[in-house]
């Protein structure tokens, strides 16, 4: 009776969504990519130079192009400054190619800031809002939200024009994302950024302010746990099961009955699982779809503030810390405990949250499912997604598209000349009674040599959401089927 009861309210829930089931297991999918992305490029986008420049860019650079192109001519931004830049865009715009909100393909490191800010709805809102006089949000939908740009690929292409246009100092994608040669070159990295500085002048520092109104370099380090949390470097490539349709459809049932429960405990800190969470950022990050379902759902925007969960983990890791000090049992023959040593893998307390789901759709299934649970902190500058993907494809020198498109072309030549001189020795060895007997074996090996210059090919970075990787990974998990230790833990069906 309770699962019936559970599963009505859950369908008409749904049935206010904007999109449908599978098109939010799809968003979420496409979340996952970009952040993966960012975790796998040459730079750390998790904080350092890198990112601080991604942040001036993205206020600087990308938010004047948004307003330029997302609102209507009549819409007026509230700085003077600001203004002129985006009347100066409109010009460009409408004098070029008169891109519209389907064009706008971010780069990697933009695309990486820009969510980051859409994670915090109310702080996105707000922020984008005070931009104009009219207080319009820049929203973002399900069809915009998830797609970024390595600076070669077809997608952006014609934003590619018009940033050359607007920011001929800046180049689209900085270089040390994409090449390992300067992510490794710290003097490179500077030298980048100081004649950024230079040459952006007058004009840039007139809209420096900051726009983002909480410390974005905090929650850009906290995404990489969030990366690591959806992928374990030490399971191999098991990782591919959270991509999955049917893991990823439990996953949104269990995100609806999540909500469903904070519309029943409006005061309660809840504190959701993975898979839940999982579901929640990608939501987010379509803000046109996440304000409309939350005001359809629950009347308002639901914020979702990471860095206030943090510290509220922090501070109940300190507690639990200066209570074990004061028993002596921090401690153990001056040694730290295996206890001490998991207080800074702990994830905030879900006993209330799990005392409450349970008595609303009792302990089958369960809250906190195993593969939901909190993974502990990452190790190194990445969230493990790097660790997986180097350990499949390796960790060879990055080159650029062209560069690429030129060995291939090499490779190409070499083993068809190869083969041209091998049939042609081998032809003319025959008429001549093997005068030409050195040219086959000779043709052979340049024949050879081109096929290994070829499979040598370092596999590109996936830093585009067009990327053949990302491509082919949501073709396949879109029927990729759970897996049967995972079976017997399915949610509620919904129809």
């Amino acid at each position: 009776m309770r699962e019936r009861q559970v599963n009505k309210e859950l369908v008409g829930i749904q049935r206010s969504l904007a999109r449908t089931k599978p098109e939010y297991v799809d968003m979420t999918r496409r979340h996952m990519y970009l952040v993966r992305a960012v975790d796998v490029s040459y730079e750390s986008l998790y904080e350092g130079p890198a990112l601080r420049r991604a942040i001036w860019r993205y206020e600087v650079l990308w938010l004047p192009l948004l307003m330029a192109i997302m609102l209507p001519a009549s819409a007026t931004p509230s700085d003077s400054a600001v203004a002129t830049k985006v009347a100066h865009i409109r010009a460009k715009n409408a004098a070029g190619d008169a891109l519209t909100v389907t064009a706008l393909v971010p780069p990697l490191d933009i695309a990486w800031v820009w969510l980051l800010h859409r994670l915090h709805p109310g702080a996105y809102a707000a922020d984008t809002a005070a931009l104009t006089s009219a207080g319009e949000v820049l929203h973002t939908d399900a069809d915009t939200a998830y797609r970024f740009s390595d600076g070669e690929d077809a997608q952006s292409k014609p934003l590619r024009r018009l940033w050359e246009v607007l920011y001929p100092f800046e180049p689209f994608l900085p270089a040390y994302i994409l090449n390992t040669a300067y992510a490794a070159d710290e003097k490179k990295k500077k030298e980048a950024v100081d004649t950024y500085a230079h040459a952006v002048g007058e004009s840039g520092r007139a809209t420096s302010r900051h726009i983002v109104s909480f410390d974005i370099e905090a929650g850009a380090l906290l995404q990489k746990r969030f990366v690591f949390q959806t992928v374990d470097p030490q399971a191999g490539l098991e990782w591919d099961n959270l991509e999955g349709d049917e893991y990823l459809m439990r996953a949104f049932d269990r995100y609806m009955m999540f909500t469903l429960l904070r519309k029943r405990q409006p005061d309660t800190y809840l504190v959701p699982m993975l898979d839940i969470n999982l579901v929640w950022h990608a939501h987010m990050a379509s803000t046109r779809e996440y304000h409309a379902d939350c005001v359809a759902l629950v009347g308002g925007i639901v914020g979702h503030d990471a860095i206030d969960a943090e510290a509220r983990r922090l501070d109940l890791i300190q507690q639990e810390r200066a209570v074990l000090e004061a028993d002596g049992d921090l401690y153990s023959d001056g040694e730290e405990t295996t206890l001490a040593l998991r207080l800074n893998f702990r994830g905030l307390p879900i006993a209330e949250t799990r005392s409450l789901w349970e008595e609303a759709y009792g302990t089958s299934p369960a809250y906190d499912l195993p593969e939901t649970r909190y993974r502990g902190e990452p190790v190194g500058d990445r969230g493990g997604f790097r660790i997986v993907w180097e350990a499949e494809f390796g960790t060879r020198s990055a080159r650029n598209g062209h560069e690429m498109l030129a060995v291939m072309v090499v490779a190409a030549l070499l083993a068809a000349v190869g083969l041209a001189l091998a049939l042609a020795g081998l032809v003319l060895t025959v008429a001549s009674h093997a005068a030409w007997f050195l040219a086959f074996p000779v043709g052979l090996a340049v024949a050879v040599s081109g096929v290994a210059m070829f499979v040598a090919l370092p596999s590109a970075r996936p830093l585009s959401s067009t990327s053949r990787f990302w491509v082919d990974r949501r073709h396949k998990h879109m029927h990729n089927p759970l897996p049967s230790y995972l079976v017997r833990t399915k949610a509620f069906h919904l129809e």
